[in-house]
């Protein structure tokens, strides 16, 4: 992944602000729907972030969920 958490978690507060702002001034559901799909992308990535393991030795490899 390019980004940290922190950024991933930015942009995607960024995408769902747009979303919003797009979808209230033009009601353009098309673009707010595209501009929603790319928010949803950010999000999971940043929720990624917290169960990514730092090298193969780390516990969390272990862990059922990751």
């Amino acid at each position: 992944m390019c980004f940290t958490g922190e950024m991933s978690a930015g942009f995607s507060v960024i995408g769902l602000i747009a979303t919003w702002w797009v979808y209230t001034k033009y009601k353009n559901v098309e673009m707010a729907s595209g501009i929603f799909f790319f928010f949803t992308m950010e999000f999971l990535q940043a929720i990624q972030y917290y169960y990514l393991a730092s090298g193969l030795d780390d516990p969390y490899c272990k862990d059922f969920m990751n």
